[in-house]
Formats: C-alpha cells, structure tokens, sequence
C-alpha cells in the first residue's frame, strides 16, 4: 500500500532522520533502514486492522521516531 500520505511521511522522515544511524556506529547504516524494517513486519499483520486505518498504521511507523529522536512536533 502506497499513498501520497504515506509518501509524504517516508520523504519527511527521510529528511528528519538524515544524519542519524542505526545499530553499530562504525557501519553508518541510515537510520531509516529502521523505519523500513519496522514498516515490513507491520505490513504482515495489516489485515488484521480495518482497511481505512491501515494507511494511519503505515504513517504512524514512519514518524514513530520523529518526536523523542528529533524534537518534531506533530501540530
């Protein structure tokens, strides 16, 4: 499932997350590899939401970070 929303969401955390890293420091894995990972086992388990909130379950994983990592706010 892809939707502008959901696009917008990955582009921006792309651009929040851009000089984060994930897992061991010395190998500078992107940080979104995170949300990537995090957003493909979510995707196994999306039949069991309602089909009009699955597209806020995607959004919701791509932004999880985007608060307590980065100082974004939401509003």
């Amino acid at each position: 499932m892809t939707t502008k929303k959901i696009l917008d969401a990955q582009i921006f955390a792309f651009q929040i997350h851009a000089n984060q890293f994930y897992g061991d420091p010395a190998l500078k894995i992107p940080y979104t590899v995170h949300l990537s990972l995090a957003e493909s086992k979510a995707q196994k388990y999306l039949y069991l939401l309602p089909e009009e909130d699955r597209e806020t379950a995607i959004i919701s994983i791509w932004l999880h970070d985007s608060r307590e990592d980065q100082g974004q706010s939401y509003s």
